[in-house]
């Protein structure tokens, strides 16, 4: 195991955790990096956050953070910790660093917090592993990643308004009572929030947007080779049809995420994400992301409403004295993705 010391993160470790970062992509058949204006701009969305920092001979070979939040748990505000941006250095894997870095942040959040949380990739069976196995977040429910292409204008997206996000949140907890892990609301902590959306006299559904551009922007560095054959063969047909946009490695992906979305039924979704697509086209976006519990309705609405949606496995795992039930539905922060 390699001789390591654990300290805050400092305005002088950004250099090198920005390049931490660029040697840490995520995702197997889809690699991902993050580009960050600086590594601590993501973590300023909460009120209170910590940064810790693992270093070999002075040099950061690992890094990771955690948030604390409070919840609304069956009726009880309840004090969570959102465990996040774990990064460890392909040189020093497998030598215990994340394990290293992930105990000390457990430490330092200590008993006072009554659940603990983090939001892994389904395909990421390491991290998975690292969290079940040695630190006992054994609660695991299932999410799913919707991806939305954004490649041309959808009928019935007329006759919505722009509305605020805590009229649009207020509006998304009166017909989703049941929902549990809501936050606290606190607009000065949505530093991606671009606007809210409601559709139908009655507001008969709305979402509001974010985007993570400035704070947590997306970098392809690889896709599946049949991808770039199409997206090859597909270059004369654009001539004649509008077709979606497939990314070309090193190439920035311009996305919308849409939380706090709500519909008192399926038509109404219909028209919400017509809406959201043609404001996303107009932004010149090329997906819209949506982060669902696998047990909300929405998201089989979602993909009768948008057949070529593309669906990606996300887990909720968590651990401590007071836990959502497995099959609950919960709150997806959209601050957390």
């Amino acid at each position: 195991m390699v001789d390591l010391r654990i300290e805050p993160y400092a305005a002088a470790d950004n250099e090198a955790a920005l390049r931490l970062e660029e040697q840490c992509c995520q995702g197997a058949s889809v690699a991902v990096r993050f580009r960050r204006p600086t590594f601590e701009a993501r973590s300023r969305v909460y009120r209170k956050y910590r940064i810790l920092c693992a270093k070999a001979d002075g040099e950061l070979v690992g890094i990771g953070a955690w948030a604390e939040k409070r919840v609304r748990l069956r009726g009880d505000s309840v004090r969570a910790a959102y465990l996040y941006d774990l990064r460890v250095h392909p040189a020093y894997r497998r030598q215990g660093v994340a394990r290293r870095v992930l105990a000390s942040l457990l430490e330092e959040i200590g008993e006072g917090v009554e659940c603990t949380y983090g939001l892994v990739a389904g395909q990421n069976e390491g991290a998975r592993a690292l969290c079940q196995r040695h630190f006992g977040m054994n609660l695991a429910i299932p999410l799913t990643y919707a991806v939305l292409p954004v490649y041309r204008e959808q009928v019935g997206g007329e006759g919505y308004r722009l509305a605020g996000a805590s009229e649009v949140h207020w509006a998304y907890l009166e017909l989703n009572g049941d929902m549990d892990f809501v936050p606290e609301l606190d607009e000065e902590s949505l530093l991606g929030y671009v606007t809210s959306v409601a559709v139908g006299e009655k507001a008969g559904a709305g979402c509001s947007i974010w985007t993570n551009e400035n704070l947590l922007a997306e970098e392809i560095v690889a896709i599946p080779r049949v991808y770039s054959i199409l997206r090859v063969l597909a270059a004369p047909l654009r001539l004649l049809w509008t077709l979606p946009h497939i990314p070309k490695p090193p190439e920035t992906v311009r996305s919308w995420f849409l939380f706090d979305l709500f519909a008192r039924d399926e038509q109404s979704l219909r028209s919400l994400l017509a809406t959201a697509n043609n404001l996303a086209l107009i932004h010149h976006r090329q997906f819209l992301y949506i982060v669902l519990p696998n047990v909300d309705p929405l998201l089989t609405w979602v993909q009768r409403a948008r057949p070529g949606t593309f669906l990606l496995p996300y887990l909720f795992l968590a651990r401590g004295r007071v836990l959502p039930a497995p099959q609950e539905r919960i709150y997806v922060d959209v601050r957390d993705v």
